[in-house]
């Protein structure tokens, strides 16, 4: 009787087990389940995330220093050159043609309020528009990254299209070091022309 009893006492046993390891593995399971939809729900929000980013992330284009050349030899309309380095700079020697439009206020202060007014300044003048209207316009800095990357994103905002606007490679610095461009370099505040 002892051993029918142990017995029963055993099944019993595996029996409330096997309950307990399922119920277990089933809490298991909708646990990953749920783990699953907020991982796929984070994932969906980091896709959006990313794709609003990508909207208001700045694009950017960049233009050599012989199509520019070019462009200024043969005063093909539709292309504004502005120079984004300091006012000071600009002065010591600019690229021929290029209107001065100083960002330095954003890229050293974050103030962007100063450097779009720059920006809106120099278009306005150039082309009669504060947003360059049609034109497509060349932005020129030191080396073509920073002060050139800090613009474009001010330009779109202030509502200028990506594809109107092209950073020169290598900015000022690559075009005065080049002796077939240095000629192209002119002293003062006013754009300037080329020397017939």
């Amino acid at each position: 009787m002892k051993k029918s009893l142990l017995l029963t006492l055993a099944m019993v046993l595996v029996c409330f087990a096997l309950v307990f390891a399922g119920c277990t593995a089933t809490d298991e399971t909708v646990d990953d389940q749920n783990n699953v939809e907020d991982v796929n729900t984070n994932e969906d929000a980091n896709n959006e995330n990313n794709a609003d980013n990508e909207a208001t992330e700045p694009q950017y284009q960049y233009i050599d220093k012989a199509d520019v050349k070019a462009i200024i030899d043969e005063s093909q309309a539709g292309y504004v050159l502005l120079d984004l380095r300091k006012a000071a700079d600009y002065e010591a020697g600019h690229i021929v043609t290029a209107v001065s439009a100083d960002v330095d206020s954003a890229v050293s202060n974050s103030d962007n309020d100063t450097a779009t007014a720059n920006l809106q300044a120099a278009l306005e003048a150039a082309t009669g528009d504060a947003l360059g209207g049609d034109n497509n316009l060349i932005l020129i800095c030191y080396s073509g990254q920073k002060y050139a990357q800090t613009a474009t994103g001010l330009l779109q905002d202030m509502g200028v299209a990506a594809t109107q606007i092209y950073t020169l490679e290598g900015g000022h610095n690559g075009w005065a070091e080049d002796a077939d461009y240095t000629s192209y370099i002119v002293e003062g505040t006013e754009p300037g022309t080329l020397a017939e």
